[in-house]
């Protein structure tokens, strides 16, 4: 359960054990102030429950829609983000892959190619699998040019 899930819950259930409370005590107190007869107090204890549940079940039915509005607010907000995420997401593929210079993502920590363009097969002449090592797509070498120089970088890359 996510952390805003558990505010829900625990807002829900104190709200419901300060209402319960002040109602016990408030009309036990009134109870006893107004009426005597133990046998009308019998019976009024018996209305007070039925009204306490029937004002505790308004009391939940009303806060639990208001905590769900907010919830399903949040997940469509959500949903939208992700649907534009995958539609940039689709466009920057769509780019990436009609693009006719080569280059790739690295990882910056590891070093590790990631990413290779399409257009990587056309210019060497190879598979598009990440070359190994932080420097492979260098070491392969470029068009007319069998190695690329040690330090020189690599032409027409982004790393």
């Amino acid at each position: 359960m996510t952390p805003s899930l558990r505010r829900i819950a625990a807002r829900t259930a104190a709200l419901y054990a300060a209402a319960a409370g002040l109602w016990i005590v408030g009309s036990d107190w009134l109870v006893d102030l107004l009426v005597r007869d133990p046998h009308s107090v019998r019976a009024l204890q018996t209305y007070k429950g039925w009204f306490f549940v029937a004002c505790t079940a308004a009391l939940l039915y009303f806060t639990l829609r208001a905590q769900l509005g907010r919830f399903a607010a949040e997940s469509a907000a959500r949903r939208a983000a992700e649907d534009e995420l995958r539609t940039a997401d689709e466009r920057l593929r769509q780019v990436v892959e009609s693009i006719r210079e080569v280059f790739w993502l690295r990882d910056a920590r590891g070093g590790r190619i990631e990413y290779v363009s399409p257009a990587y097969e056309s210019v060497w002449g190879g598979p598009r699998r990440p070359p190994r090592g932080p420097r492979g797509v260098a070491r392969r070498g470029s068009p007319g040019r069998p190695r690329a120089r040690r330090g020189a970088g690599v032409e027409r890359g982004v790393g």
